[in-house]
């Protein structure tokens, strides 16, 4: 029994003997891994830390389910580990927000504060638990980091979901709350207190839909640059690996340096993750933004005085805004952001409308944007997205105007939303001397409710085309003209919406359009699936498609194209969640997937206060190779009609045409 004995206690102190020896061997290597998923280093001494630093990061880490469900919080976490920083770089972290982290020393009941720097990863504290959607809690952050590591340099980096101006960013899924642009702007005005050079060279958002004209407004002055999206991120986000060597060969390395880091090393990490089509990543001078803004507001109050003047702006002005590249789906079934581009919209409403403003937005915007990547599917991206009301929401509205970025972009869409003149823009326009009686003759906003368009009457040509002539005063008052396709299954007896589209021909000088139906839909290998047009470009289409994916509820992202005519799959993302976020998980489809098409389905053709809510029709497996073509349709019935919309976002349908399929064969009636 005492050999035994012995012999158990040599063996337990010769693997100790190992273990530490295995230790050393680590800390000398350079490269070594860092990773918080592996181990926990004793609590960080922050009184021994003495010296200059060049850089400083404040990475505030809101979890949420990005990293319950996908834990890419810990990837990104592991990124930054992978490298070596220098003694005068820091990244203090602060987590929070999830039910669970996959790294094992950090906890969903606490928020935890962390250090990254040449001694490794080491836990300075833990506070109790607290929201990060709430601004006292980032107050809280950003006063112990200025207290304990101010450095040449600070940079402070928001990580979560983003909702672009009007739904904020980090939400935290376990108080369920979220950060706003006037959260943010009020705490970090608190900080910048009476000091004139701005607390941060740099604030970066690694969230979706936050480089927007209101984003830069709320931080402005409080950074020197800017680092945002204005579409949504894949879940792969930023590259902390490339950030991280960035700082450590080059610490005196300025924001505008380190912005386009940030930006050219995200594209790479995205096109290795073969999810760069629809990327977007700007680089703001925030210096250099007050004349921006100045020139928004111009162009804002340009849309003031031109509608004042004639009641066809109005709809002019919409159609421009409704056809311009805008982020985050903004579709009925995914939800609306209400984001679309700022030069885009300047540059059209040059071309189109011949806006005097518009030529000093797009040289103002191009002097502060210093630098920018896009996606092939983003062509129109100039870096910074603008506020319009595409769901026509009052509420989303009052948000915006509330943050206060332009005072004329705010009373004309109120004006556009409510249909008469509001007082705000009486005084804008007043102050530009605008006599009472200019203002008392302002033109009430045309709606298709007070044009009595609905079921409006169609015309068959020979040829059996569809023709809905409103002549050219009518069509100047809308926003836009689309088709709806509906099949009657006539054996369960009801009617599906198979989708709407742009393939018309439009004479909107005339006020004349008509159908270019040829019996040919989109199909999902061989499946009809609901398309939803949510972008029409000169090269391209943006469609999204409802869909059931393994039982949960996705969008397909589709591109068409003008020149290859020929359909692509993006990927599948979830719908806005609840709180306003978009979705960052751009997922593949995968052979083994199974798929439920959803469709808006009429039972009782009647009924006009029917609620319009998305069924399932047909489900099957994907396959190794999906198809999306569009191919001829089963035999059967289809009711073809225009939609009429106007600058509210409200819609008038014309009356139906019935058009018969039959053995490849067209036939109407």
């Amino acid at each position: 029994m005492e050999k035994k004995k012995k012999k158990k206690i040599f063996i337990i102190a010769a693997a100790v003997i190992v273990f530490f020896i295995i230790i050393a061997n680590m800390a000398d290597d350079e490269e070594q891994d860092h990773s918080p998923r592996d181990f926990a280093q004793p609590a960080y001494d922050t009184e021994s830390y003495s010296g200059d630093l060049s850089w400083a990061v404040y990475w505030y880490l809101c979890g949420s389910d990005l990293e319950t469900e996908y834990e890419a919080a810990s990837e990104d976490l592991d990124e930054l580990m992978s490298v070596k920083l220098p003694g005068d770089v820091k990244v203090i972290i602060q987590t929070g927000g999830s039910r669970r982290w996959h790294s094992n020393n950090i906890r969903s009941n606490e928020l935890g504060r962390y250090v990254y720097d040449n001694t490794g990863f080491n836990k300075i504290e833990a506070r109790p638990n607290a929201s990060m959607g709430n601004p006292r809690t980032l107050r809280e952050f950003l006063d112990f980091c200025l207290e304990n590591y101010p450095a040449q340099r600070q940079a402070l980096i928001f990580w979560n979901h983003g909702g672009g101006s009007i739904g904020g960013v980090c939400h935290d899924e376990i108080y369920d709350d979220t950060l706003s642009l006037a959260d943010i702007s009020s705490v970090l005005d608190q900080i910048q207190g009476s000091s004139r050079a701005p607390v941060f060279e740099l604030i970066g958002f690694d969230a979706c839909l936050m480089a927007t004209v209101d984003t830069a407004y709320s931080v402005m002055g409080n950074a020197n640059y800017m680092v945002a999206s204005q579409e949504l991120e894949p879940g792969t986000g930023w590259d902390y690996a490339g950030i991280a060597k960035a700082l450590a060969g080059n610490p005196a390395m300025n924001g505008d340096a380190l912005g386009r880091v940030i930006c050219d090393t995200y594209q790479e990490h995205c096109l290795d993750w073969d999810a760069g089509e629809d990327i977007t990543l700007s680089l703001i001078d925030l210096n250099r933004a007050r004349d921006f803004f100045t020139a928004y507001d111009n162009f804002g109050f340009e849309l003031l005085s031109r509608s004042i003047d004639n009641a066809g702006f109005f709809g002019s002005f919409s159609r421009v805004a409704r056809n311009l590249e805008n982020y985050g789906g903004n579709s009925r079934s995914e939800g609306y952001t209400n984001m679309v581009d700022i030069g885009h919209m300047a540059r059209e409403g040059q071309r189109s409308l011949s806006l005097n403003t518009a030529r000093a937005l797009l040289n103002a915007l191009n002097d502060c944007v210093v630098y920018r990547i896009a996606g092939p599917l983003r062509r129109e991206s100039s870096g910074l997205a603008a506020y319009y009301p595409l769901d026509s929401s009052r509420n989303s509205l009052s948000i915006f105007d509330r943050l206060g970025t332009s005072r004329n972009f705010s009373s004309y869409y109120e004006y556009v939303l409510s249909g008469s003149l509001p007082q705000t823009a009486r005084r804008s326009l007043m102050a530009a001397n605008y006599s009472e009686v200019n203002l008392a003759a302002a033109p009430e906003v045309p709606s298709v409710s007070v044009l009595d368009l609905e079921d409006f009457p169609l015309e068959l040509d020979d040829e059996g085309t569809a023709i809905l002539n409103l002549g050219p005063e009518i069509a100047d008052l809308l926003s836009g003209a689309y088709h709806w396709i509906l099949f009657h299954d006539l054996e369960i007896d009801i009617l599906i919406l198979l989708g709407r589209d742009n393939n018309l021909y439009a004479d909107w000088e005339q006020g004349i359009f008509m159908d270019n139906f040829n019996g040919e839909w989109a199909t999902l290998n061989g499946y009809i699936v609901f398309l939803d047009l949510t972008f029409e470009g000169d090269n391209y289409n943006l469609y999204q498609i409802p869909i059931l994916l393994n039982g949960e509820e996705y969008h397909l992202q589709v591109s068409y194209s003008h020149i290859t005519h020929e359909y692509s799959i993006n990927g599948a993302r979830r719908g806005l969640e609840s709180s306003g976020m978009g979705s960052r998980h751009l997922r593949r489809l995968r052979a083994e997937d199974e798929i439920t098409t959803l469709f808006y389905i009429l039972f009782d053709m009647e009924d006009e206060d029917e609620e319009m809510e998305l069924y399932e029709y047909e489900t099957f497996r994907v396959g190794a190779n999906p198809v999306l073509d569009d191919a001829l349709l089963p035999d059967g019935d289809y009711y073809y009609m225009f939609e009429m919309q106007d600058a509210q976002g409200e819609s008038s349908f014309s009356e139906m045409v019935t058009f018969n399929l039959e053995d490849g064969e067209l036939y109407f009636y």
